[in-house]
C-alpha cells in the first residue's frame, strides 16, 4: 500500500461509522457512499450494459434513469471476470458519446488472474485499489471471480467476508453482478415468479447485500426491460420498477421507457440528438437499420411531431 493509505483507511472508516441517512449519495435516491447492492438477471439481459451506464454516470455526473448524480468527482472501479479487453471499449466508446467521463474517473480491470474470494485476490484488489481510489467497485460478474462453487456457502462466505473488509479499508460502495438461476416451474407446469428468491446460489448471495435489483427482459430480443429494487435495507433507496428500452448499437444504453417509442424510434432520436440534420441514409448506416425501417420510423415520428425533416434530401432534427 502507498503512503497515503493510512489517510485512506482513516477516510473510509470515518465514512462508514456515519448513519445510512448520512452517506454522501453517488446516484440520489439509488446508491450512496458505502453501499451494498447485488444486482441480478437472466444471461443477455443486459446488466453489464446497466452497470457499465451506472459507472459511467457517476464518474462523469451524469443522471441515472432521471436520478441526479453527484457533481463530485467520483471514481469507479470496473472488475471485469469474462468479456474481453477490445469488448469494453467498443462498450465503453459508444456508451461515452452520450456519457462523457473526465480522465482518470472510470477504470477498468479486465479478467483479474486470481479469485476475489482468495488472499492472492484480495491482495491484488487491494492493490489496485490504492491507486484508484474508487467510490463505487463493480464485479461484473461474481461467478466469474471467485473459486469454489457458488452453491456452498463457504467460497460464497469467503467472497462477502472479503468484500466487507475491502469496502471497510476503501469506503468504497460496491455493486456485485449475479444471474438468477433456472426458471422454476409449479405443479401445472407454468413458470413461477420468484422475485428476489431467483438468485443462483447460497443464501449468502441474499444476505450480504443492502438493496438487491432485478434486470428482467420483457420481449424476446431483450430491447424491453425493467430493473426493480426487490429487497431494500436502505430507506433511501427510491429506485423501485423502472421500465426501460435499450438504445444500441451507438450510443449504447438504456434509457427510461416511453410507451409509444420502440427501440428503433429511440435509437432514432438519440443519433438526431447526438448529430442532428442526419439524412435517411445517414440514419441507416448510424443506426445499422435497414433503409425501409428508417424511412417508415421517420415518417412515424414526423407525423407525431418529434423530428423535423427539411430540405432535399431531408435532414431531420429531434424537436423537443
Amino acid at each position: 500500500m502507498p503512503d497515503e493509505g493510512g489517510e485512506q483507511l482513516y477516510e473510509s472508516s470515518r465514512l462508514l461509522s456515519l448513519k445510512i441517512d448520512e452517506r454522501p449519495p453517488l446516484i440520489d435516491g439509488v446508491i450512496t457512499t458505502g453501499d451494498k447492492v447485488m444486482l441480478f438477471a437472466d444471461p443477455k439481459a443486459g446488466k453489464s450494459i446497466i452497470a457499465q451506464q451506472l459507472a459511467s454516470c457517476i464518474a462523469g455526473n451524469h443522471d441515472f434513469l432521471g436520478f441526479t448524480a453527484s457533481p463530485e468527482a467520483n471514481r469507479v472501479l470496473y472488475v471485469a471476470g469474462e468479456g474481453d479487453i477490445e469488448e469494453l471499449q467498443e462498450r465503453g466508446q459508444a456508451m461515452g458519446k452520450l456519457f462523457t467521463v473526465p480522465q482518470d474517473r472510470l477504470w477498468y480491470w479486465p479478467m483479474p488472474l486470481a479469485a476475489m474470494n482468495v488472499d492472492k485476490g484480495f491482495a491484488q484488489l487491494m492493490e489496485f485499489a490504492a491507486i484508484v481510489k474508487p467510490h463505487l467497485t463493480i464485479f461484473d460478474p461474481i461467478y466469474a471471480l471467485i473459486i469454489g462453487s457458488m452453491v456452498k456457502d463457504e467460497p460464497s462466505g469467503d467472497f462477502v467476508r472479503n468484500m466487507n473488509k475491502y469496502q471497510y479499508l476503501t469506503g468504497s460502495a460496491v455493486l456485485l453482478l449475479h444471474h438468477s438461476h433456472r426458471p422454476v416451474k409449479d405443479e401445472g407446469g407454468r413458470f413461477m415468479e420468484q422475485g428476489a428468491e431467483s438468485y443462483f446460489g447460497s443464501f449468502v448471495w441474499k444476505a450480504w447485500p443492502r438493496s438487491f435489483w432485478m434486470l428482467q427482459a420483457e420481449d424476446n430480443e431483450h430491447h424491453y426491460v425493467k430493473l426493480s429494487c426487490a429487497v431494500q435495507r436502505s430507506r433511501k433507496n427510491r429506485l423501485g420498477v423502472t421500465k426501460m428500452v435499450m438504445v444500441e448499437p451507438d450510443p449504447l444504453y438504456f434509457e427510461p421507457r416511453d410507451q409509444n417509442v420502440g427501440p428503433t424510434q429511440a435509437i432514432i432520436m438519440a443519433q438526431l440528438r447526438l448529430h442532428p440534420n442526419q439524412t435517411t441514409s445517414d440514419l441507416v448506416q448510424t443506426t445499422s437499420r435497414g433503409s425501409t425501417m428508417v424511412a417508415e420510423v421517420l415518417t412515424g415520428l414526423a407525423s407525431r411531431g418529434m423530428v423535423k425533416g427539411e430540405g432535399y434530401p431531408q435532414k431531420f432534427i429531434v424537436q423537443e
